[in-house]
């Protein structure tokens, strides 16, 4: 692209001085504009892999923590702890039923 525009350049070497100068400044000002929008596309792509990189690993971590135990560990404490009260609870019926069942037996405890 810069030699077609040099080739253009050289195209006006009759012209006057003053008309050489602007078109130079052109050129020399779109070359500047090019490098410029060279670069900004190069930063827009750099910034969109980026952007795609950070999406699959939200997407990741997303699908990690949708994975994780804590809601079922929650529940499985809350059930263990239901149980072991059931379980107090069994235990202090089955030592009442044993006293009664010994009452029974023998009305006076304290004679035997």
């Amino acid at each position: 692209m810069y030699l077609i525009v040099f080739k253009k350049l050289f195209m006006f070497f009759y012209i006057s001085e003053r008309d050489k100068s602007r078109i130079i400044l052109l050129v020399l000002t779109v070359l500047a504009w090019c490098k410029e929008m060279v670069e900004a596309i190069a930063r827009r792509n750099e910034i969109q892999r980026l952007e795609r990189k950070l999406q699959s690993l939200d997407q990741e971590v997303s699908v990690a923590s949708s994975k994780k135990r804590k809601p079922r560990q929650a529940a499985l404490t809350t059930l263990i702890e239901e149980l072991m009260v059931q379980v107090q609870t069994l235990v202090a019926e089955v030592t009442w039923m044993k006293r009664q069942f010994i009452l029974q037996l023998d009305p006076n405890p304290i004679t035997s």
